[in-house]
């Protein structure tokens, strides 16, 4: 018996008879292509703090969904993550530090 199975025999003894096993948790993955959770989850909490939330559907037009935001705000700087190289029309793009 490995330790592992040693340990969950004692388990279920200390459980008792009427502990059987479960059934397996149930596994939601998401298909190729749905929208994370995570994302909607994300886009409803920082409404919260009013921020506007501008989605794009593709990457490809991400630049163009940016250079709008930064020409509606008048902004002409912006800054981006580390190791991401973005190039927005009307912004100067700088990398952000720690």
């Amino acid at each position: 018996m490995s330790a592992r199975e040693e340990m969950l025999a004692g388990i279920r003894a200390a459980l008792g008879p009427g502990a059987q096993a479960l059934d397996p948790p149930p596994r939601r993955y998401r298909a190729a292509g749905a929208v994370a959770p995570s994302v909607d989850l994300f886009c409803e909490r920082v409404s919260d703090y009013e921020a506007t939330v501008h989605r794009v559907a593709d990457p490809d037009e991400l630049a163009a969904a940016l250079a709008a935001a930064c020409a509606a705000r008048g902004s002409t700087r912006i800054l981006r993550a580390p190791g991401v190289d973005w190039a927005i029309e009307g912004a100067a793009v700088s990398p952000d530090s720690p």
